[in-house]
């Protein structure tokens, strides 16, 4: 029997077309692996009825992982940090009033740490909520975009661009990006 390798990133259908067509030409079936699932072609079988074999196949070996304990032992954990995210989502926005109140090292505090807590697909996060509260604290959507690098010696321009990036991202209902809490150390060396 022959063997078809795929390439990294091809889709399974694009995969079981290419061994049928290979099983065709050579009149032999072609067996391939396909994210641990193994598949048969011959040049008769329907591309469907290949996909379909490789859902049920992935689907069996879903079950099982569901059912073991390492998955268990992963869903704990998993459950206990989307928790505990959703927690520091939840004081951070709660507490932006009062991180406003302490200046823009306050606001640059609260980005970074959102880009930590809140890059989490099961985390909520108000962005609108937040977003409201920023601008209407006078902080701007892209602030100082495409200013040249050395503008960013300024402690007060780097912290306003942070959280200009900040707002950008939030527009777009994502997180601060995960560089904010690098940028964050840039900035606690320009107020230095």
């Amino acid at each position: 029997m022959l063997t078809y390798e795929g390439f990294p990133g091809e889709h399974i259908s694009t995969a079981c077309e290419e061994a049928k067509e290979i099983a065709k030409k050579n009149r032999k079936p072609i067996r391939f692996d396909f994210n641990g699932v193994k598949i048969v072609a011959t040049g008769k079988k329907s591309i469907s009825s290949m996909l379909w074999e490789f859902d049920l196949v992935l689907g069996q070996h879903s079950q099982t992982y569901r059912r073991s304990r390492k998955y268990q032992e992963y869903k704990k954990k998993r459950d206990r940090e989307v928790r505990q995210s959703q927690f520091m989502v939840d004081s951070l926005t709660n507490g932006l009033p009062g991180l406003i109140e302490e200046g823009l090292v306050g606001v640059v505090y609260f980005c970074a740490a959102l880009s930590k807590y809140a890059d989490n697909v099961d985390v909520k996060t108000d962005f609108n909520r937040i977003v409201s509260v920023l601008e209407g604290a006078g902080y701007i959507n892209n602030e100082h975009t495409g200013r040249p690098e050395s503008d960013f010696s300024n402690a007060e321009t780097m912290g306003r661009y942070i959280v200009g990036q900040a707002i950008n991202c939030m527009k777009k209902g994502l997180p601060p990006h995960p560089i904010t809490t690098e940028f964050e150390k840039t900035y606690k060396k320009a107020r230095q």
